[in-house]
């Protein structure tokens, strides 16, 4: 077996038998041992219960590195199947989906839709069409407009309101807009189909219209948004 000394780093050559024996190298005299593994140690050699229990820890060194390449294997399995590409695929689908159809939407179209839900007391609808950082805003707007909405709904009954949008001003480079949505009981009495509108509607006595200033601003990836902040300033009172 051939040996460097751990010292002097001298070349020798010594049998299988000197593993865990006294040996000196004969350049610098210093004594060292052979370990199990065929490591030269500078030392005198373990005892015999040191031996036994040295000789197992030296005789196996766990390799960490092919733990880590096989960690390394199993995240790029992952990463790289299939199912993995797929669901990918579907989020982008529906990240792309939902962003065109937000953006595909008019200013007239998200204003109905605030009157609308205003009008129902869909709170949820109002919050997910806020500008962000309003969300809690536009529940105190809905909450000071609830007697008024209140009002109507008690003389429309199960009818909706009459709903139309009327632009003041529009900034498409600013991306800000005001508008006001008028929510009215009048109703059409045009025939619609082969039925008549509902006959109880003729008899309400005097139109009565809520009219609401809103603000709307426009932000990445989600088109107009209210500023419900701006709107609870200018809550209309009666």
């Amino acid at each position: 077996m051939e040996i460097h000394c751990p010292a002097c780093d001298a070349e020798g050559r010594v049998s299988s038998e000197k593993i865990n024996t006294r040996l000196v190298c004969r350049k610098c005299l210093r004594a060292f041992h052979i370990t199990p593994a065929g490591r030269a140690v500078i030392g005198e050699p373990p005892q015999t219960g040191e031996l036994l229990t040295r000789g197992t820890s030296e005789m196996y060194v766990p390799d960490r590195t092919h733990e880590v390449d096989q960690w390394f294997e199993r995240i790029s399995r992952a990463i790289f199947s299939p199912r993995t590409a797929l669901i990918l695929a579907g989020l982008i689908v529906l990240v792309i989906g939902s962003t065109m159809y937000s953006r595909g939407e008019t200013l007239e179209d998200r204003v109905m839709k605030v009157a609308r839900a205003a009008y129902d007391g869909d709170t949820n609808v109002l919050q997910s069409l806020a500008a962000s950082g309003t969300e809690e805003d536009v529940l105190k707007w809905h909450e000071a407009l609830k007697g008024q909405l209140d009002q109507m709904r008690r003389t429309l009954g199960t009818t909706p309101p009459s709903i139309s949008v009327d632009v003041r001003e529009q900034d498409s480079g600013k991306g800000i807009a005001e508008v006001v949505a008028r929510l009215s009981t009048e109703q059409e009495l045009a025939r619609k189909g082969i039925g008549l509108p509902d006959p109880s509607l003729t008899i309400v006595s005097g139109v009565k219209v809520l009219e609401l200033p809103l603000r709307f601003c426009t932000q990445t990836l989600k088109g107009w948004r209210l500023d419900a902040r701006q709107a609870l300033e200018t809550v209309p009172r009666f």
